[in-house]
């Protein structure tokens, strides 16, 4: 459990990886921007779980688990593709990657 005030940077950065699952899926669901936005965070959450983790894990590996993802082509629409785009606004964009400024485990609780 995180207890500091930058919230469980593992919680973050699980959500960033099925929303990678989703951009990858779902043809069209994220603009370029967005695109670039989650690339930039998720490169943040990679370094973070390479410095942090025990035992460290690799950009390639961290990168790599979004190939585990459950997402299915259900989740292109509704709710769930809100979600991913509210995720990437510029607000929520800001504090993920405020999640990954200060050295921790990445633990996922409590998670948002």
């Amino acid at each position: 459990t995180d207890f500091s005030e930058h919230g469980a940077a593992g919680c973050v950065a699980l959500i960033l990886l099925e929303i990678e699952a989703m951009n990858r899926m779902c043809s069209g669901l994220l603009d370029d921007a967005e695109k670039a936005t989650l690339t930039g965070i998720l490169r943040l959450a990679a370094a973070f779980y390479e410095a942090n983790a025990i035992p460290p894990v690799s950009e390639d590996e961290f990168l790599g688990s979004v190939e585990h993802s459950e997402m299915t082509a259900a989740s292109c629409t509704g709710e769930t593709a809100q979600f991913a785009k509210a995720v990437l606004s510029e607000q929520f964009a800001s504090d993920a990657s405020a999640a990954f400024d200060v050295p921790r485990l990445p633990v996922i609780n409590p998670c948002l």
